[in-house]
């Protein structure tokens, strides 16, 4: 999904792309709300997305085994509906030397 000004970090649509026959059809229609749930886990695109990068030390662990050097980067976004569970699962599919862990947090008021 393009957005005004740019690339968007974390963007879902680059990381698990909408099929074109599923953006023609709109973004309120109910086939392409089904999609977009199934695939994404979320009906809408991130929003709010901020990172920091750390840097980690050489010889750290990885999921790999022992890594030369390494790093964290951790984002902070805006969900529509819930954690976007099923795109994070496709991304831990398609890189799995990432490691991911997700903290949600829900705002009360």
């Amino acid at each position: 999904m393009s957005r005004p000004g740019g690339p968007v970090l974390f963007d879902l649509h680059r990381l698990v792309p909408v099929p074109a026959e599923v953006l023609r059809l709109g973004p309120g229609h109910p086939d392409a709300l089904r999609w977009l749930w199934t695939h994404w886990g979320t009906t809408w695109p991130l929003r709010h997305v901020a990172h920091r990068v750390e840097a980690r030390r050489p010889g750290g662990k990885g999921r790999g085994g022992d890594l030369a050097a390494s790093a964290r980067l951790s984002l902070a976004f805006w969900s529509a509906d819930w954690t976007p569970w099923a795109a994070l699962q496709q991304v831990r599919e398609t890189w799995p030397a990432l490691s991911l862990t997700v903290r949600p947090h829900y705002d009360d008021g």
